[in-house]
């Protein structure tokens, strides 16, 4: 399932550390090993608030179940459900995330 609140999570922290590392100085670009350090250590706070955001959906029981489909027409919308899975699979979940789709 792709998981953007996690891939976002990740990505903020890691531009974040690097900013609060202070290497993104455009004016002085010398210190490679001050860079390389904290591109190093902004990958692996990413990595962990990504991997963190998908262990708590794991947990929970979060699953991506299909998606609803829009057919927008001049009178009215009609919403369908198509899931990926069958619905027996889905009876125990707590929660099932469904993409939407407009046609």
């Amino acid at each position: 399932m792709r998981n953007h609140v996690a891939l976002w999570g990740g990505v903020s922290a890691f531009f974040a550390t690097l900013l609060g590392l202070g290497i993104i100085d455009l004016a002085n670009t010398s210190d490679r090993y001050q860079l390389l350090n904290g591109v190093f250590v902004g990958l692996i706070t990413g990595g962990a608030v990504f991997a963190k955001q998908k262990w708590d959906d794991a947990k929970k029981g979060r699953v991506s179940a299909g998606s609803i489909v829009v057919t927008e027409s001049d009178e009215k919308d009609i919403f369908t459900l198509e899931l990926d899975k069958a619905p027996e699979d889905l009876k125990d979940k707590e929660e099932v995330v469904f993409k939407v789709h407009r046609v």
